[in-house]
């Protein structure tokens, strides 16, 4: 065999020794799962079988750029440009944040609690979409609008929502900037995963989160971390029908300051609900 010419088995050996001193062999296996799978269509089991085939040229050109961007931590999801979220894959790019386990289970809590109604339903920050669309493909008689300050993570929502053949209607909104204004609409529902890292807790960030992710979508300052929830609260007692809910994700080291400021602008009904590793990471709350 021509020694230039490398084999599935070399590269799995490579990914693995180039990785070794970044990320914890189980992320790297995983990393070599998806690699494969997104290069050559491969599942787990053909990495396995096909260990002696001959990789290509242009297919190690591409996992050689892949380990150099892992090496500097950038995540895989921007790597593919693509993520997965409730079963469905979505486009990502650094404009959007990359959807978290969380989010699907605040999604999850909607979805269980409406689906038997035929709701109006608002996602305020929605990134690259993927919260209104899940909700629209499950709660098919519900209506959806979403809103984002970035007209580029809209742009990224409205394709995905094209390839989901979800009906869905976006607009660029800056919810700080117009938290009273009343809207032509008034919703059943409004659903938001706002901005709620502090400052201060930026050092206890991954790189792959710091260095590449979006931070107007993720950090608040020390001084006033509930500035989004405060907002969304306000704006929510202008645009929610009588009865309406929030459905909000939050810090879970900052779950009773939500509360406490919810419970502030009159909401009732407050319920805290916990992830799957039972930290307080959703709030609901109904407008009195």
């Amino acid at each position: 065999m021509n020694n230039s010419k490398k084999t599935v088995s070399n590269i799995v050996s490579k990914i693995k020794i180039n990785l070794r001193d970044s990320y914890p062999d189980y992320e790297i296996q995983n990393f070599i799962y998806l690699i494969f799978e997104y290069l050559l269509n491969y599942t787990k089991i053909d990495i396995h079988n096909n260990g002696n085939k001959i990789i290509s040229k242009k297919v190690e050109f591409q996992i050689n750029k892949i380990i150099n961007d892992l090496k500097k931590n950038k995540p895989i999801q921007y790597i593919f440009k693509k993520t997965e979220f409730y079963g469905l894959t979505f486009k990502v790019s650094p404009d959007t944040l990359i959807p978290r386990q969380e989010t699907e289970e605040l999604v999850a809590w909607i979805i269980k609690e409406n689906i038997k109604k035929k709701c109006s339903i608002l996602d305020i920050g929605t990134g690259c979409g993927c919260i209104a669309i899940v909700l629209a493909r499950n709660l098919t008689s519900s209506t959806i609008e979403a809103i984002d300050i970035s007209k580029k993570a809209i742009n990224i929502a409205k394709t995905n929502a094209r390839i989901h053949r979800a009906s869905i209607k976006f607009f660029q909104y800056d919810i700080l900037k117009y938290e009273t204004k009343k809207l032509k609409n008034k919703y059943d529902i409004i659903v938001s995963n706002p901005p709620y890292i502090r400052e201060s807790e930026k050092s206890a960030m991954p790189g792959n989160v710091l260095y590449y992710e979006p931070h107007k979508a993720l950090f608040v300052p020390d001084d006033d971390p509930l500035i989004f929830y405060r907002a969304i609260a306000k704006f929510g007692l202008y645009n929610l029908k009588d009865k309406g809910i929030l459905y909000l994700e939050i810090n879970e080291a900052l779950a009773q300051q939500v509360t406490e400021e919810l419970a502030k602008h009159k909401y009732e009904k407050i319920k805290i609900g916990k992830d799957i590793r039972g930290k307080d990471r959703i709030v609901k709350a109904c407008k009195a």
